[in-house]
């Protein structure tokens, strides 16, 4: 039992090693997801939809209060702002990513986000919000 003491400092370190690699792996999948992932299903939304996605609207209502006494512009300005400057990103994101497939999906996916871009674009700041919030407010609701 003596002479087997050498083997614990071969057998604990590896485990140890392996418990970190196991780790890193969980890890990295979790950022991916985070930030690839996310991504990916915000443009899909956007595809869908025509709207923002759910994540930037909730983000501008929970905004304090005290940072919106602050703001130069009020809500539905800055809110419209912001989501264009997001839109943006994530078309700069489809054209240099190639994660988002072949060039016939990169030009498909970029004509829908280029066509929802000119539409948040020429929308007054105040129509920004829910499928049917824009429903109400082009005079189609509830006659």
């Amino acid at each position: 039992m003596d002479s087997l003491w050498w083997l614990s400092l071969i057998v604990l370190p590896l485990a140890a090693l392996a418990g970190i690699l196991v780790f890193a792996a969980w890890f990295a999948r979790r950022v991916t997801d985070r930030f690839v992932g996310r991504t990916h299903r915000w443009i899909e939304e956007i595809m869908e939809t025509g709207e923002a996605p759910a994540a930037w609207r909730s983000r501008q209502t929970r905004l304090p209060a005290i940072a919106r006494q602050f703001l130069r512009r009020s809500e539905p300005e800055q809110a419209q702002a912001s989501y264009l400057r997001r839109l943006d990103g994530l078309i700069a994101y489809t054209e240099r990513s190639p994660l988002m497939g072949d060039a016939e999906t990169k030009e498909v996916v970029l004509e829908r986000l280029d066509e929802v871009y000119d539409d948040w674009a020429q929308r007054s700041p105040g129509q920004f919000g829910s499928n049917l919030s824009q429903f109400i407010t082009q005079g189609e609701g509830l006659q």
